[in-house]
This record gives structure tokens, C-alpha cells and sequence, in this order.
């Protein structure tokens, strides 16, 4: 039995116009995929600094009052206790959207370069000292916030501080995820922190 077969032809116009259509669909699809993308990235940060905070509820009810930051590298081990902290568990330190992140643990010698800053006006040491306690609002009393992860003025690790703007990382569409004092985490505008009065326990 003879069988005819149908041979089905594209012209070079009909062709381009398929290819046409699928361009539109995939620019169409593009961005939505990044917001997905982008809001994942913001969940995995929300955990990370969740988790964190449990690390600063561990050491605060151990040494009676909070981490603290140093300014000097060669006493870093001695009383820098946000870097020792930020040692226990290096990937929760890393964002997923931190693109520069880099991580350094080469005996407290070599910059430490972590996704997340430590608010200054809270972890003041070596002679200042806060409890969670001391906080009247804590839910109001920044903890921690996505940031560059880079050294600011001199600063051993990574801090946050309201009078450096470029402190704040803008990686989640200008609004960092950023932990307060009583273990609540949420986003808000950048120049809605830097602006607020949420840095200072007293």
C-alpha cells in the first residue's frame, strides 16, 4: 500500500514570525523569572539572619550582653566577638545575591569579607558593653542588614552604621533585609534606615 505524506513548508516569513513570537514570550517571561529569582534570594537571607540571631541570643545569654566589633585587627581575637560568631558557620554570613562575597579565615590576618553588617552603635566594645535588655523597643533597634561586606573606615569586618551610606547594601531592589533586636527580620528602603532612629539601644 502506497502511502502519500503531507510535506508542510515555511516560507522564510512565516518562519520569521514564529521566531518573532517566541523573542516576545521569553522577554516577557524574563523578568518575572528574575523577580522569582530575586525574591528566593530573599527568603534564603531572611533564614540566614534568623539564624544568625539565634547565634547573638546564644552569646548574649552566655556573656550577658551583645556581640561586639573591633576596630583593630590585632585584637580581633581577643574581643571581636561578630567576627568569632561569623566563624562558627561561614554560609549563613553569605547572601545568595552577594555576588563579591568572599570569605577569609586565615588566623584574624586577612580581610574578613561577610554579606551581612553588624550595627556599630550596638556592638561598641571594647569598653562599651549593651544588653538586649537595655532596649526599651527592640523590635525598633536594628540588629543586622544585608551590606557591601567590605572594610569601612577602618573597621575590622563588616559593619553598618547610619552616617556611612554606602554601609547598606542595595542588592534586593534597594531594600536590604535587615534583623532587629528582637529576632523579627524585614525589608525596608534603604534611606528609610539610614534616616531612622532605630540604631541606638540608649
Amino acid at each position: 500500500m502506497k502511502v502519500n505524506y503531507r510535506h508542510i513548508v515555511f516560507t522564510l516569513t512565516e518562519l520569521l514570525f514564529v521566531i518573532a513570537i517566541i523573542i516576545v514570550l521569553f522577554s516577557l517571561l524574563l523578568p518575572a523569572l528574575s523577580r522569582v529569582k530575586d525574591k528566593a534570594h530573599v527568603i534564603q537571607c531572611t533564614n540566614n539572619e534568623k539564624q544568625i540571631y539565634y547565634g547573638i541570643l546564644a552569646y548574649s545569654q552566655n556573656y550577658n550582653y551583645l556581640p561586639v566589633y573591633c576596630t583593630n585587627p590585632s585584637s580581633a581575637k581577643t574581643y571581636n566577638s561578630w567576627f568569632e560568631l561569623s566563624e562558627i558557620k561561614p554560609s549563613l554570613m553569605k547572601c545568595p545575591s552577594d555576588k563579591d562575597f568572599a570569605y577569609c579565615t586565615t588566623n584574624y590576618s586577612s580581610y574578613h569579607y561577610v554579606s551581612y553588617g553588624y550595627n556599630v552603635k550596638i556592638g561598641t566594645g571594647p569598653s562599651t558593653y549593651y544588653r538586649i535588655e537595655q532596649a526599651e523597643h527592640p523590635s525598633k533597634i536594628i540588629t543586622a542588614s544585608d551590606s557591601d561586606g567590605r572594610i569601612s573606615d577602618g573597621k575590622w569586618g563588616s559593619i553598618i552604621d547610619p552616617t556611612d551610606t554606602y554601609a547598606l547594601s542595595t542588592r534586593h531592589s534597594l531594600r536590604p533585609v535587615t534583623l532587629f533586636l528582637d529576632g523579627h527580620v524585614k525589608q525596608h528602603l534603604k534611606f528609610e534606615l539610614l534616616s531612622s532612629d532605630w540604631w541606638n539601644i540608649q
